[in-house]
């Protein structure tokens, strides 16, 4: 397999924050990200990487969907970004009642 294809992706953070191909966009709005992608595409017909986190706005996620599919774009491959673990609370002591 070739590895020098050109790659589409674009992340969503959890506040909906768009990034394609690993460059921030200023905006968090559909024009921006159509505008972004039709750069990044060139014109060709490339597959995309979706990976949002897991608090990612839902609408986000449509949204690159919904452009993705009106540029015609036909291979879609979505991934999540794991969520980091916080580390488990220390147990609480026990109350004891009160004399």
């Amino acid at each position: 397999m070739p590895t020098d294809l050109a790659r589409l992706e674009v992340t969503i953070d959890a506040s909906g924050q768009y990034a394609v191909n690993g460059q921030t966009l200023v905006t968090t709005d559909a024009t921006a990200l159509r505008a972004a992608l039709q750069a990044a595409t060139n014109g060709r017909s490339l597959p995309l990487t979706l990976r949002a986190d897991g608090r990612t706005p839902h609408q986000a996620v449509v949204t690159v969907l919904e452009i993705a599919g009106s540029m015609g774009l036909k291979q879609l491959s979505i991934a999540t970004i794991p969520t980091p673990v916080a580390a488990p609370s220390p147990p609480q002591p026990a109350l004891s009642p009160d004399p």
